[in-house]
């Protein structure tokens, strides 16, 4: 009996369309354990496979809610930080 899992990997890179360079990146992996709720491959694509597909589909939502917890929530933190330096930059007398 295989025993198998999902993982699921995912990159983003948040551009500069104006130069090209990129300005946030992040990855993440997400997926069931090794001793966690394995399947085996008939499982895995029974049904027209809805389990293989589920697994993904909720792996896909954890990397993107961390990606988004994490790499653009410190991008956007930092630049808000340096949105407020120019704004609010030492004054002139």
């Amino acid at each position: 009996p295989d025993d198998l899992f999902v993982v699921y990997s995912a990159r983003v890179n948040l551009v500069d369309r104006r130069d090209g360079q990129v300005i946030a990146s992040g990855k993440c992996r997400a997926g069931r354990e090794r001793t966690g709720d394995s399947a085996t491959l008939q499982e895995l694509l029974a049904d027209n496979a809805n389990r293989l597909r589920q697994e993904l589909r909720e792996a896909a939502h954890e990397c993107a809610q961390r990606i988004k917890g994490d790499t653009l929530a410190a991008f956007l933190n930092n630049a808000n930080a340096v949105a407020q330096q120019s704004i609010g930059g030492p004054r002139r007398q």
